[in-house]
């Protein structure tokens, strides 16, 4: 029903007058929003909008069975866990303080690690950037990976294993020089396997 100019109706019909009104501006409200909100998301695509900051890490998929190298040799760390290590690093002796370290090097390959319950996990943000972050699991144990390549642009791989048996956690550290390839560091922090008992 459309009220002529100045007549008053009845009270119904100014209620149904003002209700289509209502309706019309919602219905309006409702397409501007809708616009709006295409509007933005398109100019986010294009690069033009607010994103998100950039993460310092991408993640990896979990790797494939570890199968050594042919040349690799395989070290018990008194039973604790074991891993391997090209053929040539010779170990040093080391003495921790509260927990169990070794290390072993060569030329081309430096290997540190430390077991015991203040194993630090990894600081990522004090890394030289870009870092990959890797969550894999290893021997039914959650880990954490990273690599990078530090100052001196030599790859460098960290494994970080936390609650191995409710009190100890394992750091392992990884890192080439004189132009070992990035994979061998990586290779060796992913060749660690705990016992079954662990």
């Amino acid at each position: 029903m459309v009220l002529a100019k100045g007549a008053k109706g009845t009270p119904g019909d100014q209620d149904s007058l003002e209700g289509r009104q209502v309706m019309r501006w919602q219905i309006t409200a409702t397409l501007w929003l809708t616009l709006m909100g295409a509007l933005v998301g398109t100019l986010t695509g294009c690069g033009l909008g607010a994103t998100a900051a950039p993460t310092p890490m991408t993640t990896a998929l979990a790797p494939e069975p570890f199968t050594p190298p042919t040349d690799w040799k395989q070290i018990d760390a008194k039973g604790y866990f074991s891993f391997w290590i090209p053929s040539g690093l010779m170990e040093e002796h080391l003495q921790g303080i509260d927990s169990y370290v070794g290390s072993w090097f060569s030329p081309a390959m430096r290997v540190d690690f430390d077991y015991g319950r203040y194993s630090a996990p990894i600081d990522v943000q004090a890394l030289p950037q870009p870092v990959t972050q890797m969550e894999e699991d290893i021997s039914g144990h959650h880990a954490t990976i990273v690599t990078y390549a530090n100052l001196s642009g030599n790859p460098v791989a960290i494994l970080y294993v936390g609650d191995i048996d409710g009190v100890n956690h394992l750091s392992m550290t990884a890192v080439g020089h004189g132009g070992t390839e990035a994979s061998i560091p990586l290779l060796v922090v992913r060749s660690v396997r705990f016992p079954s008992n662990s």
